[in-house]
């Protein structure tokens, strides 16, 4: 069974929706919990107060949001469907071979979905997405849309002016995609009229970076309608970073662009697409074929995993209308591993949160300040940046000198065993390291203690082939304590998020960072704790 998940502005589908364990999706960026009284539910289910209670909902939702449509692709439906298009096939070869110079389309690939309904075990998703603040200011809108287009590598790790230039760029480009988007009358984010005149490759750019939020909400609701929280987001950037497989240039695959590992240990695979309105299920139906390149996950050594759902994400946008999406879940027949280290993964989205927090304090009407009672929390207002407050644990800036160091050691040999490898060339690495090395690390007493922390790995493979790729490449993480790193890093999160209150909570994306849009002036900051101040009265003298 596959299925379909569509945001089409306030269009609506009424669903059967169980009552029971219903829970609220995406409190992130949402309203409260929502459910149709167009359905059909039983009365003997619920009491008339709570009947009244989301009749009462539902009106009010009416007013505003965007609204998501679900559907399911129907298994007979694709085989009426290919049967329609081997007899259009044929239709064109016969016209052809008569010269007669007529268009027949193939059909929607929307004819072969259907009414989604969920499992008996498994709520509905949520079906309106409020938009209550500016996009930027939305939880997961700037790790995601920053996230997405940094090609981490050694050079832009660890020369700290390419660092900070990357960081400028990103911000600028994901600043670019958030001005292009309103909050319309309805509460909907919408595409701004202006739009229109906007040329059709920056257009692209644009549809791929707001495609990575959307997408990431979807996979949000679609999550937790399976009673699932999202663990980890990894961009497929991430992922070819951490792969332990080595593919020669004309083998190269495709890689879905999100992996999802869920906190009960599942995995999901989403694929985002973007573009105009009209064409959504032509390009839906093109990137089916590419959820194929991942079907199962390892990491490092452990057991295959089946990869739970695989859903492809069409992101409409199209000037003065709100933002649609359409999602398709097809199920592959073949199964194709990916492998991978999920501690590189780790630490590259840490290293991209702490970009983030360094690229939005360096504008110059940015501020650092803290909260009273987060001590544990670093925080950034950016005025300039839709007034934004983002915020990350301190612990992230303490070692982030240590995670820039061992993630550019990994790449720099990475990259250099990659690039020889994929000249057909199998001899020893280390002139080329060492070259690369030293021109990362210039300091001959730093140098030596790089030299000295992976000397296990590098006396242990002075060969490397396609066959012992990803044994140098764990011997490699094994010689930098990635594993280390990234327990201590993840155990202190979870430690300092573990006593946040729920408010706070919902402002907290999966990559760590928490968003807001500033308080007003003038009044209290509703997350501050303010310590209690000491009594002035004198104590009174023991017996």
């Amino acid at each position: 069974m596959c299925a379909v998940i569509g945001v089409e502005g306030l269009s609506f589908s009424g669903v059967g929706l169980p009552v029971k364990g219903y829970k609220k999706a995406g409190e992130a960026a949402t309203n409260l919990p929502y459910l149709s009284v167009k359905d059909s539910i039983p009365f003997g289910i619920i009491k008339a107060s709570q009947y009244l209670q989301f009749s009462l909902r539902e009106k009010n939702m009416q007013k505003g949001g965007n609204n998501f449509d679900y559907w399911e692709v129907s298994e007979s439906l694709v085989s009426r469907r290919n049967q329609i298009k081997v007899s259009i096939n044929k239709k064109r070869l016969s016209n052809k071979k008569k010269g007669i110079k007529e268009r027949i389309p193939y059909p929607s690939y929307k004819d072969a979905c259907m009414t989604y309904a969920p499992p008996m075990d498994m709520v509905f998703p949520e079906k309106r997405l409020i938009a209550e603040t500016s996009l930027l200011a939305t939880p997961g809108a700037l790790e995601c849309g920053y996230s997405q287009c940094i090609d981490w590598t050694a050079d832009g790790i660890l020369d700290e002016n390419i660092y900070k230039w990357i960081g400028w760029y990103t911000r600028s480009r994901l600043r670019l995609a958030g001005t292009c988007v309103e909050v319309g009358q309805d509460k909907a984010f919408k595409m701004r009229k202006f739009y229109q005149c906007i040329e059709s490759s920056e257009k692209s750019t644009i549809s791929f970076i707001l495609g990575g939020f959307f997408c990431y909400q979807s996979a949000t609701y679609w999550l937790t309608s399976r009673h699932e929280q999202i663990e980890h987001f990894i961009h497929a950037g991430l992922i070819k970073k951490a792969s332990l497989q080595f593919y020669p240039e004309e083998d190269k695959r495709k890689t879905p662009d999100y992996l999802i590992e869920t906190s009960a240990g599942e995995w999901h695979v989403f694929e985002s697409k973007g573009g105009e309105h009209s064409p959504r299920w032509q390009r839906i139906e093109e990137a089916v074929a590419q959820l194929d390149s991942v079907t199962q996950i390892i990491c490092n050594d452990e057991p295959p995993k089946d990869v739970s759902t695989f859903v492809c994400t069409h992101t409409s946008i199209d000037a003065d209308k709100n933002i649609a999406i359409n999602v398709v879940d097809p199920v592959p027949e073949n199964a194709q591993p990916i492998i991978f280290n999920p501690d590189v993964c780790i630490l590259l989205s840490k290293l991209t949160l702490i970009s983030l927090f360094d690229t939005l304090s360096a504008i110059e009407t940015s501020r650092q300040y803290e909260i009273e009672g987060m001590d544990d929390w670093a925080f950034v207002h950016a005025p300039e940046y839709d007034d934004v407050q983002f915020g990350i644990p301190k612990a992230y800036l303490m070692y982030k000198d240590e995670i820039k160091s061992s993630l550019g050691i990994y790449l720099a040999l990475k990259e250099v065993v990659d690039l020889k490898l994929g000249n057909d060339n199998e001899a020893g690495y280390f002139k080329e390291g060492w070259i690369k090395l030293t021109a990362l690390f210039p300091s001959r007493r730093e140098l030596r203690r790089v030299i000295k922390r992976i000397r296990p790995t590098l006396e242990q493979y002075s060969k490397i082939t396609e066959y012992n790729y990803g044994h140098f490449l764990k011997s490699l993480a094994k010689s930098l304590a990635l594993k280390i790193q990234t327990e201590r890093i993840l155990l202190t999160e979870f430690l300092l998020v573990d006593t946040l209150p729920d408010p706070i909570k919902k402002h907290l994306s999966p990559w760590g960072g928490l968003t807001r849009t500033a308080p007003l002036p003038g009044y209290d900051d509703p997350w501050a704790t303010p310590k209690s101040k000491p009594s002035n009265r004198p104590k009174t003298p023991r017996l």
